[in-house]
């Protein structure tokens, strides 16, 4: 949780509110035709059942099925980028994405500065492209580039959330061209690329208050629509109707609110891959598959029993976001009414199923399962093209994983100095 103070959302009713107030995460999918059939369990594991319900196919997953000594494991470190002082290319300010090409470099885009910085696999700096204007290949203000990821042939899209332009590099940072899309006037928020280059976007459908009606307070979800998007730009298919992730709101001031992160909130993820979008909301342990019409296919669910939010967990929580708090005001007189909040948060009876997903090259599907403590390494469950629950992996905690690759994992470390770093991990497959 960051601190409510830095991220203090002030605004008039009238406007929406800022896009970093939501929570959201990626989930992967397979296309139509990418699933793996039906997997042999291993001796003694239990094969996922398959059910249906209207024509949808449900399958439910009882346990892993991965053999003991089996599981992938995360390796060393391959690749760093980031550092305190020094290169100023290595000083990194809201890398809020990047991608690896298939000859180990790796391209970080630098949101603050509006910059695609490339390195190579050893993590030396090899050239900037792209910055902050309204030219080609430039990004329309600080934070605006939201999304870099790479297609076949180590094509390079980017988003500029603020221009509402989807711009293409070639390897080499080479500009190519920029389009919009040919849809509804409403801020579109990054999905990701489908196998023929078809977009998927969401918006979130913020409620229209009238004069004088009071602000929702408390735990809120706002629906969402999700847009997909032709290789003619134009608009081909949507979904509507999935509620966002939850956020917890409150009057500050006579006409302010602030928003923040509420204890063991669900969360909406929501990723493509193939010709399918996946998209799980944390209402259940189940994924919703979408085919290319935006139709539901399938449903993917662990059979698990609940982890219950027990006092010692609401407690814990408690006394993180107070120490937290604690370490960022310097107004006295703003604390009470912080703490005052912190006090009443409601806690659910139940902990989500997940707090992150991401689809690797290969279609599998990671999700991290959410964690009741703050400290320690986060567990991954790994679920192959069919959906089939193979296992666990055990990543790092603090890495907020950005792409994973057959024999990689990318992502983006924060230490205790915010100091950001890109970091390469092995993926191991096979035990030595």
């Amino acid at each position: 949780m960051k601190s409510l103070l830095p991220a203090l959302k002030l605004w008039s009713r009238s406007l929406p509110p800022s896009a970093s107030m939501i929570l959201l995460l990626t989930l992967g999918c397979s296309g139509g035709g990418e699933g793996g059939g039906e997997a042999a369990a291993p001796p003694h594991r239990t094969p996922p059942i398959v059910r249906d319900s209207a024509g949808i196919p449900i399958l439910e997953n009882t346990e892993p099925q991965w053999a003991p000594g089996s599981e992938w494991q995360v390796g060393r470190v391959i690749t760093s980028i980031g550092e305190v002082r020094g290169d100023p290319a290595h000083e990194l300010f809201q890398a809020l994405d990047a991608t690896r090409l298939d000859d180990g470099t790796v391209v970080v885009g630098n949101s603050s500065s509006g910059e695609l910085r490339f390195f190579d696999r050893e993590g030396a700096f090899l050239r900037t492209v792209g910055s902050i204007g309204g030219g080609p290949g430039e990004f329309r203000g600080a934070r605006a580039l939201r999304a870099v990821t790479r297609v076949a042939g180590d094509t390079l899209i980017t988003w500029d959330i603020y221009g509402r332009l989807v711009s293409v590099f070639a390897p080499d940072g080479r500009f190519v061209r920029s389009f919009s899309l040919d849809g509804p006037d409403q801020q579109h928020f990054f999905g990701g690329v489908f196998a023929d280059r078809s977009l998927l976007m969401y918006v979130f459908e913020y409620p229209v208050s009238e004069p004088g009606e009071p602000i929702q307070e408390g735990v809120v979800r706002n629906p969402m629509t999700l847009f997909r998007y032709g290789v003619d730009h134009a608009l081909a298919c949507s979904i509507r109707g999935i509620q966002s992730s939850e956020k917890f709101q409150a009057r500050w001031g006579p006409w302010g609110m602030v928003s923040t992160d509420p204890p063991f909130g669900r969360v909406t993820s929501i990723s493509v891959g193939g010709t399918r979008t996946y998209v799980s909301t944390g209402d259940a342990d189940e994924i919703s598959v979408y085919g290319e019409s935006g139709s539901l296919e399938m449903l993917i669910r662990r059979t698990l029993e609940p982890t219950r939010v027990t006092p010692e967990m609401a407690s814990r929580d408690k006394e993180r976001r107070i120490e937290e708090e604690r370490g960022e005001m310097e107004e006295a007189s703003v604390e009470p009414r912080v703490l005052r909040m912190i006090e009443e948060l409601p806690y659910p009876e139940i902990v989500p199923p997940y707090a992150s997903t991401v689809l690797d090259s290969e279609m599998n599907l990671w999700a991290e399962e959410f964690p009741v403590v703050e400290d320690g390494p986060r567990q991954w469950s790994v679920f192959d093209p069919g959906g089939v629950w193979l296992g666990r992996v055990t990543l790092p905690n603090g890495l907020e994983v950005y792409e994973i690759g057959s024999d990689y994992i990318l992502g983006r470390a924060t230490d205790e100095m915010e100091v950001e770093r890109i970091l390469v991990f092995e993926l191991l497959k096979e035990r030595a």
